[in-house]
Parts: structure tokens; sequence; C-alpha cells
């Protein structure tokens, strides 16, 4: 049986969630039919999994931390609470002082299947040094995007082009020792692929991942 309970589950909410009209905090939203807000449903995943998490959020988002100071004693996670910052690249490097030896990134407003790939993605971690769960898309111009030439590995933040075997990822996760350099790559790769920072590198297949606030959400009551 996998150990993830020394693996951290870091879960940026940091965001202005423009792309929803920036009321309010996007994570504390519901997706159509549940009652629940998306924050919550990754708190369970992460109580399921035996994972310590990290929810990274702005002192100025009161209605999120006013959430996350109720359900502290319910989940046992941290707060960590940064400046104002648009990329979540640059929320993640924010919370440095957070990280475990391993991490896992989960966006909380995404749905995928299996859940057991987190499991993998933290098993994977005690041999490679990045770990990346993917998926194909045909359109990569909006997803985070991976490509792998010979025995590099290259990475792009919404490629301007891309080809038909670059993968987009939904989830990754990366060794402390490799997390400063990777996470800046993804800063700074913008359109265009950038190299990543070692070679020691794993994908594993997604069955299925979604956006979910790219479908109709609804607010939490």
């Amino acid at each position: 049986m996998t150990d993830t309970s020394t693996t951290k589950l870091l879960i940026p909410a940091a965001g202005f969630g423009k792309r929803l009209g920036g009321k309010g905090a996007k994570e504390l939203l519901c997706l159509k039919d549940e009652d629940l807000p998306i924050l919550e449903h990754t708190l369970q995943l992460a109580k399921a999994y035996n994972f310590k998490s990290v929810v990274i959020t702005r002192e100025n988002k009161t209605d999120l931390n006013t959430y996350l100071d109720l359900k502290k004693r319910e989940y046992d996670f941290e707060v960590c609470k940064i400046v104002s910052s648009i990329e979540w690249p640059d929320t993640l490097l924010q919370s440095e002082k957070y990280w475990g030896s391993k991490n896992i990134v989960i966006l909380p407003d995404t749905r995928f299947m299996p859940l057991t790939i987190l499991k993998q993605l933290s098993e994977g971690l005690n041999t490679f040094s990045i770990v990346f769960a993917t998926f194909f898309q045909k359109d990569l111009s909006t997803w985070g995007s991976v490509r792998q030439e010979s025995d590099q590995f290259y990475i792009a933040e919404k490629p301007s082009s891309f080809k038909e075997d670059d993968l987009a990822w939904g989830l990754f996760g990366f060794r402390k020792d490799i997390g400063l350099s990777l996470l800046q790559t993804i800063l700074e790769s913008k359109n265009q692929f950038s190299m990543l920072p070692s070679k020691h590198i794993q994908f594993y297949p997604l069955e299925y991942f979604e956006d979910k606030t790219r479908d109709g959400m609804q607010a939490f009551k």
C-alpha cells in the first residue's frame, strides 16, 4: 500500500476568478445539481486518500477564508495566505515553505478519473523528480501542455502552436528540490514550449479530465 501521508496536496485558490466574472471566490461555487463547493470536493478527496493538503489563498478573499476557518477541523488542512497573484505558478512559488518532500498540485475546479491517479503520482515521486497526469486534447491552446523529444521534455502554458502528439496535463507532482525551477519554467513558458529542468520525468494517463469552471456553475448558498 502506498504511503501518501508524506505527500502534500497543494491547492491553489488565490485567483481572481475573472473567467466567471470575479464575483466571490470561484472555489465556493457548486457544480450544477450539487450542494458542496468545488473546493470541498477536493478536500474530501485529500482526506479519503490520506494526503496532507495546503490551500493557498489571499488575505482579502474573505468569503473563502471564512469558509476555510469553518472547515479546518473537519479536513485538517493547512492554509497559506499569499500576496495578490494572477498566475497560478506564482501562487505556488509563494507557498514554498509549506511544501513537503513530495507535492501534487490539484486545481479545485477540475474533475478527473481515475481518482487512483493521485496515489500513482505520489508513488511515482519516489523515483521521478516530476510526474504528470496527462490526457489527449486536440486543441492545446487553452491547456498546460507537455512534449517529449528524444530524452528531453518541454512544457508550455496554452501554447500558440503544438504538435499532434503533444499532451495536455491535468495534475502534476514534483519533489521539493526541483519545485522552484519547475514552476519558474512554467511561469516563463507563456505560449511557447520551454525545456523542463529535469530528465527524471514520468507520465501517467488520465481516463477523463475536465475544467468545470468552463461549464455552468452556481453560487454556493
